[in-house]
This record gives C-alpha cells, structure tokens and sequence, in this order.
C-alpha cells in the first residue's frame, strides 16, 4: 500500500492505493479474479481501491511506483 493513506494526508474519500505484485506472469483470468475481489471489497466498506498488478520486474521498469512502494509504502504479504 503506497499513497496518501500510508503518508498520512487523505481525505475521508481518498481512495487506497496498492500495487499488486505477482512472483511471475499472470494471466488475463487472473487479473480478472483480482478485479472481482476488488470490487467486492469496494462495495463490502464503501471505498475506491485503486490498483495495479504487476511483477517485480515491471515494478522495477517503473521508477515512480517503484519509489513509492519500496521506499515509501507498506508491505503486504499474502498466501497464494
């Protein structure tokens, strides 16, 4: 989790910024059961999540995400 939540400066309406990082690939279904999961917790607590999947690699390729989840943001770990 990156973005003002985890800094400290969001508004009651601000939404939830994650990065959502893969060991490897990851299909089209995959993503499409990521957006499904989203969207239940979004309409579960009435907030707006705002993600992105990707790998380590693409993380790396991407300085400004990048900064923000390694040097800025708060790490999550789940179970596959």
């Amino acid at each position: 989790m990156y973005g003002s939540r985890v800094r400290g400066d969001y508004e009651p309406e601000s939404d939830y910024d994650f990065i959502i990082l893969f060991k490897n690939d990851y299909s089209v279904a995959e993503e499409n059961k990521l957006a499904g999961i989203i969207i239940k917790i979004e309409l579960k607590y009435d907030i707006f999540i705002d993600y992105h999947p990707m790998t380590m690699k693409e993380l790396k390729r991407n300085p400004v995400f990048y900064d923000q989840v390694v040097n800025k943001g708060i790490y999550y770990e789940a179970a596959a």
